[in-house]
């Protein structure tokens, strides 16, 4: 399902981190794992200052990538018209990507 309030907001010049990391919907996404419990409250300026406290909380910087990542494809596919997944799916697909960049596989 595509989000148009989220769609509009990102073609009209919204920054990357409120895509990414501050838009409401995304919380059943960030809010699953404990890890991203610093979410709540936090106040990034920017992606740069989010990776750095990503960074420095030492969370799973590779799923936080995959993360990221697989919410900004979505957000292309759906910018495009092209046919796109449900952000339920969101989780589950960066966990994939996750898996099949590891060496065994």
């Amino acid at each position: 399902m595509i989000q148009p309030v989220f769609l509009a907001r990102t073609n009209q010049g919204e920054d990357v981190i409120h895509a990414l990391w501050f838009y409401p919907s995304l919380s059943q996404i960030w809010d699953v794992d404990p890890q991203w419990q610093f979410r709540q409250g936090s106040s990034h300026s920017d992606f740069a200052q989010l990776l750095s406290t990503v960074l420095e909380s030492r969370c799973d910087i590779e799923l936080f990538a995959m993360l990221t990542w697989t919410m900004w494809f979505r957000h292309n596919k759906a910018s495009f018209s092209s046919p796109n997944f449900p952000l339920d799916q969101v989780l589950q697909r960066a966990m994939v990507f996750k898996i099949f960049r590891q060496p065994n596989h």
